[in-house]
């Protein structure tokens, strides 16, 4: 903390603006604030708290102990500046509160502006597709998952009545205020809007009522030319499961084409299940695949067999998610966190180095079975 005749020597810092023009450097001096603002977000999970005046929005450092903001209410606050995080801070408030009114009018902005990190702390409102939403397990915050203009973007509130899995789809318009989802380093990694309530969306398109109603997709027409609106909505596909990824999603393959579903809910598939799936299309390491999945079992059934493939046709994509096998010799075995690591096929071949007191010697062909991944 500055030294009390160090903070007397700054000026009074007297609108937000001023604090959000300061250095990391600067802000770490502790200038003396002293505001008159409007309270836009509160939870004392994070903790997270926003306030606005005229000349824009600012987060407070809060701490366990301390009376706990509420939305709307008009302040009149004192502190210092810090910068413990992402951006300049207030901390070590002292605050009164004035009295109660309406929340401010929101200031429109893209994903653009949310990325350049230029609206952090801002009462901001944008529109997006929901796609995906659930309970935060710790500290029991709401989380949606948008996609604003084809772009990832999170939101939050701590004030909710239900997790709203029928706006799965949906275009909707949110307010709240910008923060930053950032590194160990400060670094930027994403938007994250904080709304007060879930009061904060409004509903512009619903979804389909009946999403897995229209006709499947088949998967080898993915993302390819001519595919419209691919990237915002969610599309249907139904298929065989062919391996399954505990916790982490499953392959799927309609006989024409194989695919990567990306879902936590695996516990109850398996291999041979018939699934309808609806998934919001992406690329993850350099294949398309489905993402924030619902996932429908249609019918149990016989794993199905898989293609018997040679080692160089692993990798030159056009098995990619495919359930293939191939026979080699086992060369090397490496332990890594008590699992171990195979080669397969020729060393040559094996793009993994090895420790030579971690090398055993080469024992019987072997047989490995499963899905390529890229």
């Amino acid at each position: 903390m500055t030294a009390p005749a160090q903070v007397s020597a700054l000026p009074v810092l007297r609108e937000v603006r001023q604090i959000r023009v300061l250095t990391r450097e600067q802000a770490r001096m502790g200038y003396p604030v002293h505001l008159r603002a409007t309270v836009t977000y509160f939870d004392e999970f994070g903790p997270n708290w926003f306030i606005k005046d005229a000349t824009g929005g600012q987060w407070v450092q809060w701490e366990a102990g301390m009376p706990k903001p509420e939305p709307g209410q008009r302040i009149e606050i004192d502190g210092i500046t810090r910068q413990t995080g992402f951006g300049p801070d207030v901390g070590h408030p002292r605050w009164k509160v004035l009295g109660k009114g309406a929340l401010p009018d929101p200031e429109k902005v893209s994903y653009e502006q949310m990325a350049s990190t230029t609206k952090d702390g801002q009462w901001v409102e944008t529109e997006g597709i929901v796609r995906g939403a659930y309970v935060e397990s710790k500290a029991g915050l709401l989380r949606m998952v948008l996609s604003v203009n084809g772009n990832r973007v999170m939101a939050q509130t701590p004030v909710y009545d239900r997790v709203p899995l029928d706006l799965v789809d949906a275009r909707i318009r949110i307010r709240g205020n910008c923060g930053a989802i950032f590194n160990q380093k400060s670094q930027f990694l994403g938007p994250i809007i904080h709304m007060p309530s879930l009061g904060m969306v409004t509903l512009l398109k619903a979804p389909p009522a009946r999403p897995f109603d229209g006709a499947a997709v088949p998967i080898g027409d993915l993302l390819r030319f001519g595919h419209a609106g691919a990237a915002e909505h969610r599309l249907h596909i139904s298929g065989t499961i062919t391996a399954v990824e505990q916790n982490a999603g499953f392959f799927v393959t309609d006989g024409a084409g194989s695919l990567h579903v990306e879902t936590s809910g695996t516990a109850e598939l398996r291999a041979g299940d018939t699934v309808d799936v609806l998934g919001f299309p992406s690329v993850a390491d350099e294949r398309p695949s489905l993402v924030e999945s619902t996932v429908r079992v249609l019918r149990r059934g016989a794993a199905p067999a898989p293609a018997r493939i040679a080692t160089d046709q692993a990798l030159d994509g056009r098995y990619d998610s495919v359930l293939v096998t191939i026979e080699g010799r086992l060369k090397f075995c490496r332990c890594c966190r008590k699992k171990p690591s195979w080669c397969y096929g020729t060393a040559t071949a094996c793009s993994r180095p090895f420790p030579k007191a971690n090398r055993a010697k080469p024992i019987s062909p072997v047989c490995a079975r499963g899905a390529t991944s890229g």
